[in-house]
């Protein structure tokens, strides 16, 4: 069985697209990460992948406020990254709820 995994890129804490990692080419969404995690979640997809682009700039994670909404709002499995390059960025994705 296929399970499809859903991507949702976030910078400072909206949802956006960029193509081939652009800059340039990123385009931002109206609707907010918890609202698409919900449709996702109501589609029967039970994990999404989410990227923490301005945590990938920076060398270490800053939307983990968008990975708490999502857990503590769906029962999805967050799948996080971006920026995660220490132990203690490891321990505060968990604590944030994060479970990949």
């Amino acid at each position: 069985m296929i399970q499809i995994i859903p991507s949702i890129a976030i910078r400072k804490g909206k949802v956006v697209k960029m193509r081939k990692g652009d800059p340039a080419s990123e385009k931002a969404y109206d609707e907010n990460p918890l609202d698409l995690s919900k449709r996702f979640e109501s589609h029967g997809i039970e994990v999404i992948h989410l990227v923490d682009l301005d945590g990938a700039e920076k060398g270490s994670p800053k939307n983990f406020h968008v990975v708490e909404l999502i857990a503590n709002h769906t029962d999805l499995k967050i799948d996080f990254t971006g920026g995660i390059s220490t132990d203690g960025d490891i321990s505060s994705a968990y604590e944030h709820g994060a479970d990949y």
